[in-house]
């Protein structure tokens, strides 16, 4: 059995198209997990209708305490071999269970990967243009997937979207309280996957959110991303030092993007001088790094000169638009 675990949070709006949608899933051997995070509008009482109308469906009320510790309790609740989630405000196309299930079967594979559509809110779908398409169908050994990760080569930190072998979650904890938690444990995952398999076809389906802290103006809050990949650096230093160059390439992607956000303020001056310095750190074995995305070796050159300099292209990019 499938065990989709959904977390809730004031999705009044796009709650009944997610239930619907795996409610339409071909392959129906699932039991759905509705975790209601102290919702304050309308959300709580639509799960508790569809989970007096569907046995599959089970829900937990809760005060909120934010989408980490709702994974957390979720997983705990989960019942099934093999393990999805679907976040609320997204939808599923009916064949993804059984496609993900059917992957994982014939290749032996712990994690199963599909692709995604961003779909706006008033229903536009946008096909991603870097998801492998041109080489199709991919199965990866754990060292190869863990790399694709960390160096962004295809795998996403996303924790939807894939269908997992419930051993690959067991001990993993989503740090509660924090937001960016998915790329605290996605590397921690496929450590534990001995294969790994991606299918390039668009199966889940993404609400974009303009609201959503990664669309938003810069706030104190970005720098859980930064933290998160300090934390991802430090244990993969100490624990798996094979893994330590495709770490640092994802540790200065993220120093990189966080910096081309922050406003040039004094209020904000101790965040870029921090991340500054942890660019200037890791800018020249990223230069070197064969294996890292083109893109990030430039930038990592760049940098070499002088971290401002990524402010100033960027801006100047801006401005040519």
């Amino acid at each position: 059995m499938i065990s989709i675990l959904v977390p809730v949070y004031n999705v009044e709006r796009y709650l009944s198209r997610c239930l619907d949608s795996i409610l339409a899933q071909t392959y129906t051997d699932y039991e759905v997990v509705l975790v209601d995070d102290g919702s304050t509008d309308r959300s709580g009482a639509i799960c508790d209708a569809y989970a007096a109308e569907h046995p599959c469906i089970r829900v937990i009320h809760q005060e909120n305490a934010g989408l980490a510790q709702v994974r957390n309790v979720s997983v705990a609740a989960a019942r099934g071999e093999y393990i999805t989630f679907v976040d609320s405000d997204d939808a599923i196309e009916p064949r993804l269970l059984e496609t993900l299930m059917g992957d994982l079967q014939e290749t032996g594979s712990d994690i199963a990967i599909c692709s995604w559509s961003e779909v706006s809110d008033d229903g536009v779908r946008t096909e991603l243009t870097w998801d492998r398409k041109e080489v199709g169908f991919q199965v990866w050994t754990r060292e190869q997937a863990v790399k694709t990760l960390l160096y962004q080569k295809g795998i996403d930190n996303n924790s939807w979207g894939k269908l997992y072998a419930r051993h690959v979650l067991q001990d993993v904890i989503f740090p509660a309280g924090r937001v960016y938690e998915d790329i605290a444990v996605a590397y921690q995952i496929f450590l534990k996957a001995n294969r790994v398999c991606y299918r390039p076809e668009a199966l889940y389906l993404y609400t974009s959110n303009t609201g959503g802290i990664s669309q938003s103006a810069f706030s104190p809050r970005r720098m859980d991303l930064i933290d998160m990949v300090d934390g991802v650096y430090a244990d993969i230093a100490h624990r798996f030092p094979d893994y330590l160059s495709p770490a640092r390439s994802r540790l200065l992607r993220a120093y990189i993007h966080v910096y081309l956000q922050i406003p040039d303020r004094e209020e904000y001056r101790p965040y870029l001088d921090r991340i500054a310095a942890g660019i200037r750190m890791h800018c020249r074995a990223v230069a070197a790094d064969p294996e890292a995305k083109r893109g990030t070796r430039m930038a990592a050159a760049l940098a070499c000169v002088h971290p401002v300099l990524l402010r100033r292209l960027n801006r100047w990019k801006a401005h040519a638009k």
